[in-house]
């Protein structure tokens, strides 16, 4: 991914979301923005019983000193899996094409441009 000119691996981001102890599984990916080539995504599963809110996560994400302030921009938690092949792949064409749309039941967090708090987005 390539974000206001600098390149970002998604495997290391992913890396860092899975140490939340409420997070299953983990995906990022970019979708593209006109105003700085890519915006981070990320999906992820939460573990059974956990629940997750944006001033938590927020708090874990400016705890990871390894974690690029560039990353992610949006993250959309998801339930109870993410679109994936056969072999567990995960689909990340998928969650590319809805982008930043939301539907029926879904959430988009948010997080305001260079920013580090993330809010819930209003549904369409």
């Amino acid at each position: 991914m390539r974000v206001d000119g600098e390149n970002l691996a998604a495997a290391p981001i992913e890396r860092i979301l899975l140490r939340h102890s409420a997070v299953s599984r983990a995906a990022v990916y970019a979708v593209p923005d006109e105003r700085v080539g890519d915006q981070v995504m990320a999906a992820i599963v939460l573990n059974d019983g956990h629940i997750l809110d944006p001033d938590s996560f927020e708090a874990f994400l400016d705890a990871q000193a390894d974690l690029s302030p560039k990353g992610p921009a949006a993250l959309r938690p998801v339930a109870p899996e993410l679109p994936s092949t056969a072999t567990h792949k995960v689909l990340k064409r998928q969650l590319i094409a809805l982008a930043t749309t939301v539907g029926a039941g879904e959430t988009l967090w948010v997080r305001e441009e260079r920013g580090t708090a993330y809010r819930i987005s209003a549904q369409d």
